[in-house]
């Protein structure tokens, strides 16, 4: 939902606050956008792009923003050209980030302490991911430290995977592993108690999502299996939206 909020500032300037709180979509999919370009239609007969005076900003809605439950959403304040009021307005906004709600089934991989092929697929919507091979990672992983100050470690393995899309406009940007005891699979399990298995996204940078090249999962001296259940697969989608903004 995206809400605008007129307010005035110092010396009589006017601006406007664009308040996000994201969209859900069909059949669950959730999706978000960049910032975008916000085009106003003004009262002069104009129509102009305003200018953002601050970066974006995350902030918690309040009950007077109608429409938006209060929750954390993100805020960009635009100035107004004096003069004039914004009549209409309209974000658009090229290549959103689409969360799908699916998960996978649970594997059970064996733990073999030597490198093995794998042959497994999980199938989404809109891709497919494979897992190729297992293979022991020598260090161990910290997750904290005991009463004693000693250190708590789980072993690793790393799982070797690849995307393949089914749908030519969108491209993988994240999915969720999670390690799911017996009976925890699902959302059924405590959250802060939950495993996850850490998704090594290839040439991830600040601009680029990288590709998805493997899983560091983890276990425990003495498993000889790992669990593993992928979730809530992330795609970025080369689509470009025009959204009318609720006044």
């Amino acid at each position: 939902l995206w809400l605008l909020e007129f307010e005035n500032g110092s010396y009589g300037s006017s601006y406007v606050k664009l308040h996000h709180a994201g969209l859900n979509f069909q059949d669950g999919y959730r999706i978000g956008f960049s910032r975008g370009k916000l085009m106003a239609t003004l009262s002069d007969g104009r129509t102009a792009e305003l200018v953002p005076v601050l970066g974006e900003q995350l902030t918690t809605s309040l009950d007077q923003l109608s429409g938006i439950q209060p929750r954390s959403i993100q805020e960009t304040l635009y100035r107004i050209p004096e003069g004039v009021v914004v009549t209409e307005a309209s974000l658009h906004a090229e290549k959103p980030v689409v969360i799908s709600p699916e998960q996978g089934s649970v594997l059970e991989i064996p733990i073999t302490g030597e490198r093995q092929p794998l042959d497994a697929v999980v199938e989404f919507r809109d891709c497919r991911i494979y897992l190729t091979g297992i293979s022991p990672i020598d260090e161990l992983y910290e997750y904290g430290t005991d009463d004693n100050g000693n250190p708590l470690t789980r072993h690793m393995v790393y799982i070797n995977a690849r995307a393949e899309m089914r749908d030519a406009d969108k491209s993988l940007y994240y999915v969720n592993a999670v390690q799911p005891e017996e009976g925890q699979e699902g959302s059924s399990g405590d959250p802060l108690k939950t495993v996850y298995a850490l998704a090594d996204m290839a040439g991830a940078d600040k601009n680029n999502a990288g590709e998805l090249a493997g899983f560091k999962a983890l276990y425990e001296e003495g498993e000889s299996v790992i669990r593993l259940q992928l979730q809530r697969p992330t795609y970025g989608w080369n689509q470009e939206f025009v959204l009318p903004v609720q006044m």
